[in-house]
């Protein structure tokens, strides 16, 4: 038994084709809509990335700031106990945007009372660094010296 085709179910296909092209509005790509709704979600996927980006900048800009502010007071506090033979002395001043001061005192100690009559002193130094409108950094140490006479 062979079969011959009239073309009936062709066509009615080819309807049928048509009837669900014209449900779907003819749609072969995206529509402005969901182009539109992509668009915004990448928009507020790129602005959340920036923003973590700026804060990342800012912290190490931060980080650099602490770091250059440490090797200030330091190197004030080698300067300040490096004068030999004679006691260390306060001062003050500048260094780029930084702001410092060394303070020198007499350490209160138990020891003070046995250095005091061989002529020496415990003195207690500290280096504060500030920048901004509200860091700082203190860095203190002790040192011996010989009082003036």
């Amino acid at each position: 038994m062979s079969y011959v085709s009239t073309g009936l179910q062709a066509a009615s296909h080819k309807r049928a084709c048509r009837y669900a092209s014209q449900q779907r509005g003819g749609e072969h790509g995206f529509t402005l809509l969901e182009t539109l709704t992509a668009i915004t979600i990448l928009a507020i996927a790129l602005t959340s990335l920036f923003g973590a980006y700026a804060s990342g900048i800012k912290a190490a800009r931060s980080g650099d700031d602490y770091t250059r502010a440490q090797i200030l007071a330091q190197s004030l506090i080698a300067q300040t106990t490096l004068a030999s033979g004679r006691p260390p002395v306060s001062a003050g001043g500048t260094s780029g945007p930084f702001r410092w001061h060394v303070r020198v005192r007499l350490a209160s100690s138990n020891l003070t009372g046995e250095l005091t009559h061989k002529r020496w002193a415990l003195y207690q130094i500290n280096a504060v660094v500030a920048w901004d409108a509200s860091r700082t950094f203190e860095l203190q140490t002790l040192k011996l010296a010989r009082r003036l006479e």
